[in-house]
């Protein structure tokens, strides 16, 4: 009988430019901006899999950071910061505080890049293991524009129709068959 597969979620979170903008008020008065409600929104996503998946491993991307930390920053993929020594793992408590430590924000978000650096993270992982494959997206959506090539790329590719060369299939006259 085949074992059960093992779980990866890559949380991508957007705390650039646009994210700064406030987005509540707290009741005691503070401004909450979009990039703290995204961080949030992460914590708490992480915190449950620590409770009650201590096994599904995750992993989690900052981008629109002025800090870059990623295994791809050579090939011009700045602002985006990789937490956990740049893996997924199991979550232990240092998860959560990677995740509330929130490297700083502001800066010019692309989530074209922050996905392709979490889709390395997870094939790094993941490479021909059995493994359930999610990567979950937090943004409120200025750096995401519907219909962006490149983000319809890196949706095949986390659909996991891209060959093993990184370039997902297209038909003869260039269409994903999709």
């Amino acid at each position: 009988m085949a074992g059960k597969a093992r779980e990866a979620t890559v949380f991508v979170v957007d705390v650039g430019e646009s994210m700064q903008a406030t987005f509540a008020e707290a009741s005691d008065g503070n401004k909450v901006t979009r990039a703290q409600t995204a961080v949030g929104i992460a914590s708490k996503l992480v915190q449950h899999r620590l409770f009650f998946a201590p096994k599904h491993e995750v992993g989690v991307v900052f981008f629109g950071t002025s800090d870059t930390n990623n295994d791809l920053q050579d090939d011009g993929y700045a602002n985006v910061y990789v937490c956990r020594d740049r893996k997924i793992d199991v979550p232990y408590v240092d998860a959560l505080t990677g995740v509330s430590n929130a490297p700083p924000g502001g800066k010019g978000s692309d989530s074209v890049n922050a996905l392709i650096v979490a889709l390395d993270l997870m094939i790094k992982r993941t490479k021909d293991l059995k493994y359930e494959k999610s990567i979950v997206l937090i943004t409120h959506g200025s750096s995401a524009q519907f219909g962006d090539p490149d983000l319809l790329e890196c949706a095949y590719a986390a659909l996991g129709s891209c060959e093993k060369g990184g370039c997902c299939k297209q038909d003869q006259n260039g269409q994903h068959p999709h």
